[in-house]
């Protein structure tokens, strides 16, 4: 799953957003950045200036990976991303002209990073939704009726250490303690 996703996902459930997130493992495919994406970089600005980047998706990012190199790339995108937001109503021409280096740090985290393994979490109606349970890097957001418990229950016991207790005791529609 790439990052960017999250300015879109919502609990199929009752439609909340934005939701919670826990990375717990990144692709091992490293992916190369590219210095001359000035395209990218335009829409990336246009999308900042019409509020189509969700800052607040993006800042509850739960990055329990233990990856240095990644937690670095997530902080400096959170910088980049503050500075981005504030300025965004001098335009698209100025984002990209005066802010390519935090434009650069947002592209590479939201659009370069693949996260292989995570969870997406609904503080609303307390669902949880596996990243990577049956398909590395895809979000499974299914309604109850048609996800597999046994397999679900598996998942939430490979990375119990990382999830959070509300999630592992009492999340639905299925949790350790049931």
């Amino acid at each position: 799953m790439k990052p960017w996703l999250l300015n879109i996902l919502a609990c199929p459930i009752d439609k909340h957003h934005p939701l919670d997130v826990y990375f717990f493992k990144y692709s091992s495919e490293e992916q190369e950045s590219k210095n001359s994406l000035e395209d990218e970089y335009k829409i990336l600005a246009k999308q900042i200036v019409e509020d189509v980047i969700s800052p607040v998706s993006i800042q509850d990012i739960n990055d329990l990976t233990g990856n240095t190199d990644y937690l670095k790339k997530y902080e400096a995108m959170l910088k980049a991303l503050n500075v981005l937001v504030e300025i965004k109503t001098r335009g698209i021409a100025a984002l990209v002209k005066e802010y390519s280096g935090e434009l650069i740090a947002l592209y590479e985290y939201l659009n370069l990073l693949e996260v292989e393994e995570g969870l997406l979490y609904c503080p609303e109606c307390g669902r949880w939704y596996p990243i990577g349970c049956s398909l590395s890097s895809v979000p499974e957001m299914l309604p109850d009726d048609l996800r597999e418990k046994d397999k679900e229950l598996e998942w939430l016991k490979k990375w119990e250490t990382k999830i959070p207790d509300h999630i592992l005791n009492v999340g639905k529609p299925y949790n350790l303690s049931t």
